[in-house]
């Protein structure tokens, strides 16, 4: 072998090197999310920014990895073949392919791959700062590649595809507590959250017929007898029927009311604003939607707009 052999050979060794790195930073890079990141920040951990950066948008950081494992994988494979021939002769094709095989295998596959996902935070906050950088300096390259791929396959090309779906994290959840990783009651509440997210209103609410309610001529003594009786603190309040609910009376003021000595005070006067809501909405909605306007309970109507049940804060909690 000559010298310019023995060059190539170094340049196929960096170039191994290089697939095992990238190989890494792609796990590191699949596997930490934002939460995490922004706690490092928190922390002001070495590598944290370019970590943050790349967690908030990793698709475009992952294209440019991929294609520097293409790269250097296709690079290696090319010299080393050439570099063989010449060494070897016609079994240099042979000896190349199986050689690159095992070092790409061994080498920058598993064993790279398999640090990251153990060491995942410490490989994550060193690569970060290489793989931002390397982002600014192919990542235009990277994004022409995968426009030219949306070309011949419409799609918006990686960005599009969840990194991990919810079937994924439901098994993930399952392996772990069958391997004593999380507790069962870790892995129920895993479960429904994505229960929570898929759940109507008409699933948790109390149905028409068990709604506990009073009519507006009724006295302040009356509801605290009917608050005392079912131990609600928040009652809807209705005319004729339950299709025409004219307000919610609290308890408290009603108690408030009666320690005043306004024993004869019309119900109208402490009734406040019912909210109405489909019985179809979701409860991830109703949710967000009871935090923000700050109200415990709504009465849920049908198609037709009649009353079907009754929702409170602790149904959906």
């Amino acid at each position: 072998m000559t010298g310019g052999d023995w060059f190539e050979l170094l340049i196929i060794g960096l170039l191994v090197l290089a697939v095992a790195l990238f190989g890494a930073a792609e796990v590191s890079i699949t596997r930490v999310n934002r939460v995490r990141a922004y706690r490092f920040a928190e922390e002001k951990r070495r590598g944290s920014a370019s970590l943050v950066k790349i967690a908030e948008n990793p698709a475009p950081y992952l294209n440019v990895v991929l294609l520097l494992v293409l790269l250097s994988t296709i690079g290696g494979t090319t010299i080393a073949t050439s570099l063989a021939v010449r060494v070897f002769g016609g079994p240099g094709e042979i000896i190349a392919t199986f050689g690159l095989t095992l070092l790409l295998f061994v080498f920058a596959e598993v064993t790279p791959k398999t640090f990251a996902i153990q060491q995942t935070d410490r490989v994550a906050l060193t690569l970060a700062p290489l793989i931002a950088w390397l982002g600014r300096l192919v990542g235009p390259v990277a994004n022409g590649l995968v426009k030219m791929a949306n070309v011949v396959m419409p799609g918006k090309g990686l960005p599009q595809g969840p990194f991990i779906t919810e079937n994924e994290i439901r098994a993930l959840g399952e392996v772990a507590s069958d391997e004593g990783e999380i507790e069962e009651g870790e892995k129920e509440l895993i479960h429904s959250i994505f229960e929570f997210g898929d759940t109507i209103v008409r699933e948790v609410m109390v149905p028409r017929p068990d709604i506990t309610a009073i009519e507006s001529d009724k006295t302040l003594r009356d509801v605290q007898a009917l608050v005392l009786q079912h131990g609600y603190s928040r009652i809807p309040v209705y005319e004729n029927d339950l299709d025409d609910v004219i307000g919610v009376v609290y308890a408290k003021d009603v108690l408030k009311a009666l320690h005043q000595g306004k024993n004869d005070m019309p119900l109208r006067d402490v009734v406040r604003e019912a909210h109405f809501v489909p019985e179809q909405k979701r409860v991830a909605e109703m949710l967000r939607e009871m935090q923000l306007q700050k109200f415990h309970i709504a009465l849920a109507t049908d198609e037709y707009g009649s009353v079907a049940g009754l929702v409170t804060l602790e149904d959906l909690l």
